[in-house]
């Protein structure tokens, strides 16, 4: 896969489709690379006629770690999000993170693009049509939150299993570490991940990159530190999807709500039975909605 630089980083990246059809870009969550966008679920937009990005968030995959900014207080962080107290110890915030989604474009030759974000990703997204409106065509939120602090939290277990490291930093350690945290995130029932696709995802995942504890503590930072942004998405005057799963353990379902409710004219699609994952069973219904919206967006744009 090719790198990039944008914004004074280099960024891991990849695409799918034509380069002249309208772009998609892709931005995933907190600790996740870019590989957790199902290649079956890029390829099928791009078979839709869009030109699909994704890439490596800062401090995650195959892109640039940013250890010279040290290793902030987690403990600190968490204890000013539970008191209210803003933090200001991040390394740096969720809009350096949209500066360098947005600046990835430009690096890219890319004057707009759909932008699509996944649980942390989601809150870059709405800040790059926030922050960035000339690159946005359109802002798709999945799985992701404003920041509202008066939303349900997490449940007990699913947060643990997001922010417990593995017992140490074996393979094997790690592999089952990766697949018990996304069996407590992830969807129920029929449209969970089978044991051999956990397996396949997770293993693929652990070799592709090494363990790097700083950089997700800098990633947990910046979310920590970045405040509400309810107020911001009430000024969005672009196409915006927010897509939810009902049945979301670590990020409820009120939180995508809440996320529609401030964006004037949002579509809110709420998914029955999807937890905070992208099991194979999930790509049929994230591709049906995604197609319809971004299809939908780009009719909009060519009218405007």
């Amino acid at each position: 896969m090719p790198q990039i630089k944008a914004n004074g980083l280099s960024f891991e990246y990849d695409t799918f489709g034509k380069a002249g059809d309208p772009a998609v870009l892709f931005i995933m969550g907190f600790a996740a690379q870019m590989t957790a966008w199902p290649e079956a679920l890029m390829k099928s937009i791009a078979g839709e006629g869009f030109h699909v990005i994704r890439f490596d968030n800062r401090d995650i995959g195959k892109s640039q770690y940013l250890d010279h900014l040290g290793v902030p207080d987690v403990m600190a962080a968490m204890g000013s999000l539970m008191t209210g107290i803003p933090f200001t110890g991040a390394p740096y915030t969720l809009n350096d993170m949209a500066k360098d989604a947005a600046e990835l474009l430009g690096a890219l030759n890319i004057r707009d693009a759909h932008i699509v974000g996944a649980s942390m990703g989601g809150m870059i997204a709405q800040l790059v049509a926030i922050n960035h409106p000339g690159v946005t065509r359109s802002m798709t939120s999945i799985m992701s939150t404003t920041g509202n602090p008066a939303m349900p939290q997490a449940t007990p277990e699913a947060m643990t299993a997001l922010i417990t490291p593995p017992a140490d930093t074996s393979r094997e350690t790690r592999i089952a570490h990766g697949m018990k945290m996304i069996r407590a995130i992830g969807s129920p029932g029929n449209l969970a991940a089978t044991e051999e696709e956990l397996k396949v995802t997770v293993t693929a995942a652990v070799d592709r990159a090494p363990y790097h504890p700083e950089g997700i503590s800098r990633q947990l930072c910046a979310i920590l530190a970045s405040p509400p942004r309810n107020a911001m998405l009430k000024n969005l005057r672009m196409p915006a999807m927010v897509l939810h799963g009902m049945d979301d353990p670590l990020v409820r379902v009120e939180a995508g709500r809440d996320t529609a409710a401030s964006i004037p004219g949002c579509r809110l699609v709420e998914v029955p039975g999807m937890g905070h994952d992208f099991s194979n069973a999930l790509v049929p219904i994230y591709h049906k909605h995604l197609s319809a919206f971004l299809k939908d967006a780009e009719s909009r744009a060519k009218a405007a």
